[in-house]
């Protein structure tokens, strides 16, 4: 069965409304002033930030190893502890963020220091220029290659203990940004449909494997310190890593309510002098503003209206309207196990008699603050999200991305990523042999809508590509299996 498009474009327009997005009150103060993390993509290039992080850099690297703030035994608590894959991922980088952003304040005299964020869909997603720079000091020492740090580590929590062997080196260059390498991903479009569910597990899915993951391969390649464990090697990382915390802030001031998760950080992380803490948990950082005792932070586009009623200001509306709470349906599912290979296409069809009916599914929204009772307001068409789980590799992932094609036969690693019938990528960054329940999703909505209404696509199943690349100099072939392809109905 196949629809025609003015039948498709009848049930989208009845059924199309306002989506969720945040808006702005007036600020009240609570306690201690929170920092303000800003765009670094509006940043000019006199801004004292750049001098400033250069000179932290610097002094990290001047420390001894015996000292637990030292720039290698920073990005080693990441190989060591960060739990990627792991539902623990928003709480633990934001300490991790958290404690780094406090010693760079100490260790350069400056206690109004605060860590900006990069901001995927300003200026193409490009990375300053600054970030390049080979002269004059001080700034050179954001630049990766200026340090040659080595990486040659390995832990058990990092790709089933295999050495980590990148260098300081960049496959994204000056100028070019991650919109490019990967588009209909970092544009605030994307960011803003990333955002768009009342579910945490869905929102970490949606952040964690995509522009995360993401970013972390097309800046780092295979070759690079950001492809891999050793990551915050690269001055970036940090930066990287506040855009996806302000991500999970920005969903939890819609009114979203993130979970109670089971996690403590136990002497993995060290103040501004150095002390191993013992208090940090999971769920003491929920409270971004005012945690640590009050020494919280928040971010230029979030405006607070008490510890814990905040709303966000987002460019592309000012209605206050939120998703309220929906928990995601499986649709389809097939368990036939998917052999994928770097320098191969892998067909998989899903075949699902409720895709039209969940893509018209009808999801309220209410206005933030309001109550669970409180009346609908607005009501918008469902998603649809393709949902990769049990991926188990005998061969290193680093650098793999996977471009996912809707009902393209004929593709492969040339095809143009502007094509159509490109739905969106996920990529490995920390994939360990042993978390084989790591899950990647992909937002199919609109490219299914799409080839729908250009009957292009069965209304009854869904016929995907898996398309594997190595990021950066030519590289490895991997192989890879995936245990288990769904369509979820969100």
């Amino acid at each position: 069965m196949t629809l025609d498009r003015r039948t498709l474009l009848k049930g989208t327009a009845a059924t199309t409304a306002l989506l969720a997005a945040p808006f702005v009150t007036t600020s009240s103060t609570f306690g201690q002033t929170p920092k303000v993390r800003r765009d670094v993509q509006k940043m000019t290039p006199t801004d004292r930030f750049f001098t400033d992080y250069a000179d932290a850099i610097t002094a990290m690297h001047n420390l001894p190893s015996s000292d637990q703030r030292n720039w290698r035994n920073q990005a080693l608590i990441h190989l060591n502890h960060c739990p990627h894959g792991m539902i623990n991922f928003f709480p633990w980088h934001r300490w991790y963020i958290y404690y780094y952003e406090s010693i760079c304040a100490e260790l350069i005299g400056n206690p109004d220091f605060t860590l900006p964020y990069w901001n995927w869909a300003g200026n193409g997603g490009t990375i300053p220029d600054l970030f390049y720079s080979i002269s004059p000091a001080p700034t050179k020492a954001l630049n990766v290659t200026y340090w040659k740090d080595p990486s040659n580590a390995s832990s058990p929590n990092w790709g089933g203990g295999v050495e980590v062997k990148t260098i300081g080196v960049r496959s994204l260059k000056e100028g070019q940004g991650v919109q490019a390498a990967t588009p209909n991903m970092f544009d605030q479009a994307a960011l803003d449909t990333d955002l768009d569910t009342s579910d945490f597990t869905t929102l970490w899915h949606n952040v964690e494997g995509g522009p995360h993951n993401n970013a972390h391969v097309i800046v780092g390649g295979w070759t690079g310190h950001m492809g891999d464990g050793m990551s915050p090697l690269d001055p970036i990382f940090w930066l990287h890593h506040c855009q996806v915390d302000r991500m999970w802030a920005i969903w939890q001031n819609r009114g979203n309510s993130t979970p109670p998760i089971a996690g403590d950080y136990n002497g993995q992380f060290v103040d501004a002098g150095g002390t191993v803490q013992d208090a940090p948990n999971a769920e003491n950082s929920y409270a971004f503003m005012t945690m640590n005792n009050g020494n919280g932070y928040t971010y230029e586009d979030l405006e607070q209206t008490g510890p814990d009623t905040m709303v966000a200001l987002s460019e592309r509306a000012s209605t206050g309207l939120a998703l309220t709470a929906t928990q995601p349906k499986v649709i389809a599912s097939s368990s036939a196990t998917a052999a994928a290979k770097v320098g191969e296409t892998t067909d998989v069809t899903v075949r699902s008699d409720e895709l039209v009916s969940a893509l018209f599914a009808t999801r309220t929204f209410r206005a933030l603050g309001s109550t669970a009772e409180t009346p609908r307001i607005g009501v918008g068409t469902g998603r649809i999200y393709a949902r990769f789980s049990g991926i188990t590799s005998k061969t290193d992932l680093t650098g793999v991305q996977v471009r996912v094609f809707v009902s393209a036969p004929d593709v492969d690693a040339r095809t143009s990523l502007d094509a159509a019938t490109f739905a969106g990528a996920f990529a490995f960054f920390g994939h360990n042999p042993d978390h084989a329940s790591m899950t990647y999703v992909v937002d199919v909505t609109r490219t299914v809508q799409r080839l729908l209404e250009d009957g292009l696509m069965s209304a009854g199943e869904v016929n995907l590509q898996l398309v594997p690349v190595v990021i950066g100099p030519e590289g490895p072939d991997p192989t890879f299996s995936v245990g288990k392809i769904e369509l979820v109905a969100v």
